[in-house]
């Protein structure tokens, strides 16, 4: 028995993690196990959980995640089959197990944790949100951006040309031309919403839904333009992580030397590199852009 660990799952009642407790249980030594829950920490997400157990002795750390089952379903082809397949499983954490909740909208993952060694350390500072837009302040240490930088170089280049690539498009997100087309389009349906409906009451409120407005079908009309600019500079379609940013890219000290991994892999697709490139690089602060970018090229 781990003793606290009910108190955990039980918190979690408004998901009905059903089978949450057994397989955290399972994962450290089933039905033999008898230790206690350390702590349990919120990690920038409601559903995102660090664990810390100490069972028969021994230390255990686990990091628990809820994602909707279309998000679980491309989390588990990238880490189970897809990066294993181009020998890439080692840059992306262990997926020690699932659970789907009884509902069967959601399932809860469940991982190694990586520890603190994001390259976004805003949470260990106090900021809670950094903000996606906000590139990181002060100073960074460009050897472990260049093993990020050269990790994302090689995930790209191992999944070029590609012989499943389409099929990978298929069953995860389309990151080319139709995800700046398919998030104008509906961008502009929901303002025109919004701007028809109840809530739409003050002036004020009216004027700023009326001026994203006005910016995303300006974004609109540029499209044949800018899917022009896609196809030309914008690199060969390949395997993304989709959510290449500082939060999500760890660098690890291990055995054999400081090895770089990727979190978060339930918004892989398929598109151009400049996806993750620019979406890393814009999280970089100013002065490391073009040394960065030199380095992926």
């Amino acid at each position: 028995m781990i003793i606290g660990l009910d108190q955990f799952v039980q918190a979690r009642r408004d998901s009905d993690p059903c089978g949450l407790h057994d397989l955290i249980q399972d994962l450290c030594g089933g039905d033999s196990a008898s230790g206690r829950l350390i702590n349990a920490e919120s990690l920038q997400r409601s559903h995102v959980h660090r664990l810390m157990l100490e069972v028969n002795g021994t230390a255990h750390r686990l990091v628990v995640k809820r994602l909707s089952q279309g998000h679980s379903r491309v989390e588990q082809l990238v880490l189970t089959r897809w990066l294993a397949g181009a020998d890439l499983a080692h840059i992306a954490p262990a997926l020690l197990g699932t659970v789907l909740e009884s509902g069967g909208s959601y399932v809860w993952h469940v991982y190694e944790d990586l520890g603190d060694a994001a390259l976004d350390q805003s949470e260990q500072e106090g900021i809670r949100d950094r903000g996606f837009l906000t590139p990181l302040h002060g100073e960074v240490d460009r050897d472990r951006i260049g093993i990020l930088i050269r990790l994302m170089a090689d995930l790209h280049d191992r999944f070029l040309d590609h012989a499943q690539l389409e099929e990978y498009r298929c069953q995860s997100v389309d990151l080319g031309n139709g995800f700046y087309r398919n998030n104008v389009h509906g961008a502009i349906m929901a303002l025109e919403r919004l701007g028809n409906s109840e809530h739409a009451e003050s002036r004020e409120r009216v004027d700023v839904v009326n001026d994203v407005l006005m910016k995303l079908k300006r974004l609109r009309d540029q499209e044949p333009w800018r899917m022009e600019q896609v196809e030309k500079f914008g690199g060969s379609p390949t395997l993304l992580h989709g959510d290449f940013g500082v939060k999500n890219a760890f660098v690890v000290e291990t055995a054999a030397g400081f090895q770089a991994k990727l979190i978060d892999w339930d918004h892989a697709g398929v598109g151009p590199v400049s996806y993750d490139l620019s979406t890393f690089l814009m999280q970089l602060p100013r002065d490391e852009r073009m040394w960065s970018l030199d380095c992926y090229t």
